[in-house]
């Protein structure tokens, strides 16, 4: 649905844009361990305290150690939220949250509950999924601004993505065909695989 892509382009946006503070995540299908709440909260957490890690002194260093060792989901977003300076704006951007099981959306959307009523000055939460997902996510705190593809605008960009995309490769001689109907064959294929099927 692009939705990686449209990640992707505002990681580099905002990162272009010098600011320090852009943690993001990607949840990957084919990747069991990157689907689970601790992991996805555990990941943003030791990103957002890379900062303050890289400046600690020793004695610094070894708190965070202590109190960041073996804390469940729960008590890490306690744990990061009371270590969030109350004068940054920080990014946080998951992608694909809706490739996680229903409980692990749960505790994630728990967690970014919580961390948006930490005493940070600005938290800009960007979380990318099928619309399914906002039922879950959503229920405990509503966005500011929210995007919603049909999925008849999502079809039609993907069609002429893949006949634009095709057509350029026959014209460039990347993609040569002895059958034309091959061609109808490959759009559909690509249209299906496009939908999950």
């Amino acid at each position: 649905m692009g939705k990686t892509v449209l990640v992707s382009n505002t990681i580099s946006y905002l990162t272009a844009q010098n600011s320090s503070d852009v943690i993001s995540y990607l949840c990957r299908s084919d990747h069991e361990e990157s689907l689970n709440a601790r992991s996805i909260l555990g990941s943003l957490a030791s990103q957002l305290l890379d900062v303050q890690i890289e400046h600690a002194n020793d004695d610094l260093l070894v708190s965070l150690h202590k109190e960041s060792r073996d804390l469940d989901t729960a008590e890490l977003i306690d744990f990061l939220t009371s270590r969030l300076a109350p004068s940054k704006t920080y990014y946080v951007i998951i992608d694909g949250l809706d490739e996680c099981e229903l409980g692990e959306i749960r505790m994630v959307a728990q967690g970014v509950s919580k961390l948006c009523t930490s005493s940070a000055k600005s938290l800009k939460i960007l979380c990318t999924g099928r619309p399914e997902l906002e039922r879950e996510l959503f229920k405990g705190f509503q966005p500011k601004y929210k995007i919603t593809l049909t999925g008849e605008e999502v079809d039609m960009d993907i069609t002429r993505y893949i006949t634009t995309t095709l057509d350029q490769r026959l014209e460039d001689k990347q993609l040569k065909l002895g059958d034309p109907i091959v061609i109808l064959k490959i759009v559909e294929a690509l249209q299906k695989g496009s939908q999950g099927m």
